[in-house]
């Protein structure tokens, strides 16, 4: 029973659509509140951790901590650099590695350790480059970027646990299906960053048309 729902509360977490493009903050919490939610309500972090969570968790119990170190100073690397304001465009690059992600789920292949390693500071170097928190300074970026160093490490804690957790047949096969879920929502969500990243700007409004409409108007009135 406990197993069941532990499947269940993993598909609930990724059944959340995207739920941000956006790296708002949530008004009226904190700095640090805010960053410790920055990687669940911004859509492309939830997906990417919760993918490299289930790739790691079928790794197997023996590499967790090497991933886990390799993930946590990868990710406060990144952290570092933004903290100096120096900003880097890394979503589409963080898409484009869980899609890449979600398919090693889905064929759920063991991966050499070296694979293993490169993946876990490739994806903590690019979460950290990817939470600059650009409109923070001085101590608050700080707490911003602290919270949000925590917040990823615990949100990937709790799903490789319940992926190690899910050891039978029926919830292994149900773990290779979210990852392949995962790819399709990365990809979804990497085609309309693209989208809106060249939408064409909206037309700048004639001041003279506005005034003259604006004159007819009252001239009726």
């Amino acid at each position: 029973m406990k197993q069941s729902l532990s499947s269940l509360f993993i598909v609930a977490l990724l059944v959340t659509p995207c739920l941000s493009y956006a790296h708002t903050p949530v008004e009226g919490i904190g700095n640090f509140y805010n960053g410790l939610l920055h990687p669940v309500y911004v859509a492309a972090h939830l997906l990417a951790i919760v993918v490299f969570g289930l790739l790691i968790g079928q790794q197997g119990k023996m590499r967790l901590r090497l991933n886990l170190s390799a993930f946590l100073l990868a990710l406060l690397t990144g952290l570092s650099v933004v903290a100096f304001d120096i900003t880097f465009n890394a979503e589409l690059t963080l898409l484009i590695t869980t899609v890449i992600l979600g398919l090693l789920v889905a064929l759920e292949h063991r991966l050499p350790i070296a694979a293993n390693l490169m993946l876990s500071i490739a994806m903590g170097v690019i979460l950290g480059l990817d939470s600059p928190q650009e409109e923070l300074w001085g101590m608050d970026k700080f707490y911003a970027l602290m919270g949000t160093g925590l917040g990823a490490c615990l949100f990937l804690s709790l799903v490789i646990s319940l992926t190690v957790f899910l050891n039978k047949p029926w919830q292994r096969i149900l773990v290779r299906i979210v990852g392949s879920w995962g790819t399709a929502s990365a990809f979804l969500v990497l085609v309309m960053s693209i989208v809106d990243a060249n939408k064409p700007p909206a037309p700048p409004v004639d001041d003279a048309s506005s005034d003259t409409y604006t004159f007819i108007i009252k001239e009726k009135k």
